[in-house]
């Protein structure tokens, strides 16, 4: 399953205490739900993706697990935090372009 987001590089995760969205990708599961990467803002970071189903997500790895740990269609929780507030949303995963489970 996908979320449809590329990161900040590991650096900027380590520095933030977690994975920034870089880019979110057009009709992807994170653009129906309204994240924001670095590219579509003015000034500042993108979102910082900070749990999933109450799972904190401290890392680039800890992110792709809790994803790859899920099915397609599967709803998840997410946490993530815009200039210092946390916003909850409902996500529900989709398959990756391209992704040899059918």
């Amino acid at each position: 399953p996908q979320l449809g987001v590329m990161l900040e590089d590991a650096r900027i995760t380590m520095r933030a205490g977690g994975p920034v969205v870089k880019e979110v990708l057009p009709r992807t599961p994170a653009a129906k739900a309204g994240l924001k990467g670095t590219v579509d803002r003015e000034e500042g970071w993108g979102d910082q993706i900070i749990a999933i189903d109450d799972e904190p997500i401290r890392s680039i790895e800890d992110l792709q697990n809790a994803i790859k740990s899920r099915e397609f269609g599967d709803e998840i929780s997410l946490v993530y935090r815009r200039d210092g507030t946390d916003y909850r949303v409902r996500v529900k995963l989709e398959r990756a372009s391209g992704d040899a489970r059918g």
